[in-house]
């Protein structure tokens, strides 16, 4: 919980900006979100396995 409070504050400070915030712009922070950490799995399994073909 700490996490997402650090991201996008507390309840209140979320409440007074929510009118603002378009649901395309959540929909553009969630993709980001989850393309960020796609990639990022991405390149840590490429280096799982360059790390695995050199042990062989």
């Amino acid at each position: 919980m700490g996490f997402f409070k650090k991201i996008f504050g507390y309840k209140n400070e979320i409440q007074k900006t929510h009118q603002n915030i378009s649901s395309i712009t959540l929909n553009r922070i969630s993709w980001s979100f989850s393309t960020k950490f796609y990639v990022d799995s991405e390149e840590f399994n490429k280096d799982v396995f360059q790390i695995l073909e050199n042990q062989l």
